[in-house]
């Protein structure tokens, strides 16, 4: 059961920005959970976020972008051992941190890139935050998953990493909490992690699906900043947790056939997801009620999710290689991406 609980969340986490990536010619990887395959081909898009220069910043499969309030796209061709698809996110130096296959990347404003590579035994890094400390706080698991680590890195680079408890765990998503500690994911073992920013961890387990064993799947996490940080299950529910370790999970409409994927938040209000194979975007307010729209692209792949200066939520769609601007009314703005579109039904989803 363990070994089969992990190969299932290890498929999900390389779609739902994990930043791993898949051998040119391997087989399309099937979802047990979603009916749908995904295809290794193509040059894919994956988190997004918002930068201090006012633009959001993506991962590309080659590189880094950015892309303005008018949809202009610029574009940073990376030269990277592993194509990169992980996820992103702003510092406190004003410089945009992203995971790479075996590495954590940075690039300034002005484009001047590092590269920092992570210990030998490690799987791609699943998900990356800014810290209180000044210091990008990371998750990372070992190639085994028998290990599972919360790491740190400085602005001059220096990588640190705590071990977590429970082995298996599979950390993927991870946000600073309104407490001042890091709130982490532990997708294989059913469970949230704190780290405080000296390094204690604590654990809590969540509940079970109904009449089940296994595990929810947690995979993204955002705070409210004030009292709940809200994470995504690939269970089809939105958990909320509070600075205790209360639980209240609250499930889709009936209707969804979406899994979600990235959550963020607007400002504390509400909550907003990608639901990567029902090519939704979900919304749930602070009391629960949650709702869905769908995309205009078809089989778009919404993946990253990151509300902008502007208002304005930002999508990066990772299998017609476009980002969609969506109004808090849902009012939704198509960018493409790449030069030449790529066919979502050739290279990235179809039905089973």
């Amino acid at each position: 059961m363990r070994e089969l609980c992990t190969c299932i969340a290890l498929l999900c986490l390389t779609l739902v920005l994990s930043g791993s990536s898949v051998a040119k010619n391997a087989m399309p990887l099937a979802s047990p959970m979603g009916g749908h395959t995904f295809s290794s081909g193509g040059p894919f898009l994956g988190g997004i976020t918002s930068g201090p220069d006012g633009n959001m910043w993506f991962t590309e499969r080659n590189g880094v972008g950015t892309i303005s309030s008018s949809g202009r796209v610029r574009e940073y061709p990376l030269s990277l051992r592993e194509p990169l698809l992980g996820a992103i996110a702003s510092g406190i130096d004003r410089s945009i941190w992203f995971i790479a296959a075996d590495a954590i990347g940075r690039i300034t404003m002005t484009g001047r890139v590092s590269i920092y590579q992570l210990r030998p035994d490690s799987s791609p890094p699943t998900a990356i935050t800014a810290g209180p400390d000044g210091r990008m706080w990371f998750t990372v698991n070992s190639q085994d998953n028998d290990r599972n680590y919360i790491g740190t890195i400085s602005t001059r680079g220096l990588i640190t990493y705590h071990r977590v408890p429970t082995a298996y765990s599979l950390v993927s998503g991870i946000a600073l909490g309104p407490d001042g500690n890091l709130w982490f994911c532990e997708s294989n073992t059913n469970k949230i992690g704190r780290i405080s920013p000296t390094g204690r961890i604590s654990e809590f387990a969540l509940p079970k699906p109904k009449g089940t064993s296994y595990s929810s799947f947690p995979q993204s996490i955002v705070s409210d900043g004030h009292r709940y940080l809200w994470f995504t299950q690939l269970i089809r529910e939105i958990g909320r947790i509070d600075l205790r370790g209360h639980v209240a999970e609250y499930m889709l409409p009936r209707s969804s056939s979406g899994q979600p994927a990235t959550i963020v938040s607007n400002k504390g209000k509400s909550f907003w997801f990608t639901e990567l194979y029902s090519n939704k975007v979900g919304r749930i307010t602070s009391t629960g009620h949650a709702t869905e729209m769908s995309l205009p692209t078809p089989n778009s792949g919404p993946l990253g999710i990151a509300l902008g200066r502007d208002g304005n939520f930002w999508i990066t769609q990772t299998c017609s290689n476009t980002i969609s601007k969506v109004t808090p009314a849902g009012a939704v703005t198509v960018y493409p991406v790449a030069r030449t579109p790529y066919q979502a039904k050739a290279y990235c989803i179809s039905s089973v």
